[in-house]
């Protein structure tokens, strides 16, 4: 559900997500909601016209929800289409990595202080790699054939694919 009371829109809950005595209870005015969104609870419910007290009203706002990738997704756009519909192609290129199945083994943060638009797109284009990753031609890719991809639904991809033969070598005779 939107974590959201349907009185004045506040935060009902925070943390890890649990809620004592199976009950979901906003912090401000007290109203109650059950674990599948149905309304128990108004304060002082005579104080509203019988109009702003319907069940549908009051129930808590459902969003969608769906895990892939060992991860859950919660979409608060109940007109959106299903996850995996969503994800489309990128899915055909994750699933065989088994994201469930990963774990993190090193994690290192860095504060850039450019745009992080000019972050990405020197870690996305593959322009660069002959002469600051020399040993890519080892690997047996090829930067000439690096491509951009757009997919059905607003999706796009990157790659360089494995030629298995000669590749690109970095530019010699440029002073250092």
């Amino acid at each position: 559900f939107q974590n959201a009371c349907r009185h004045r829109g506040r935060r009902l809950g925070s943390g890890c997500g649990r809620f004592e005595g199976r009950r979901i209870r906003c912090p401000f005015h007290g109203w109650t909601w059950t674990l599948d969104g149905a309304n128990t609870h108004v304060f002082l419910a005579d104080e509203f016209a019988p109009e702003l007290r319907r069940e549908e009203d009051l129930r808590l706002v459902a969003c969608q929800v769906d895990t892939w990738g060992g991860f859950v997704w919660v979409n608060q756009d109940p007109a959106a289409p299903p996850l995996r519909e969503a994800i489309g192609p990128a899915a055909r290129f994750i699933d065989p990595a088994a994201l469930d199945r990963m774990g993190v083994l090193w994690h290192k943060v860095v504060l850039l202080p450019i745009n992080w638009k000019a972050a990405l797109d020197a870690f996305t284009e593959s322009y660069h790699v002959p002469n600051v990753h020399p040993e890519y031609p080892e690997l047996g890719t090829d930067v000439r054939a690096f491509a951009y991809y757009a997919e059905p639904g607003g999706h796009s991809h990157y790659g360089i694919p494995l030629t298995g033969g000669e590749a690109a070598a970095a530019p010699t005779g440029v002073d250092e």
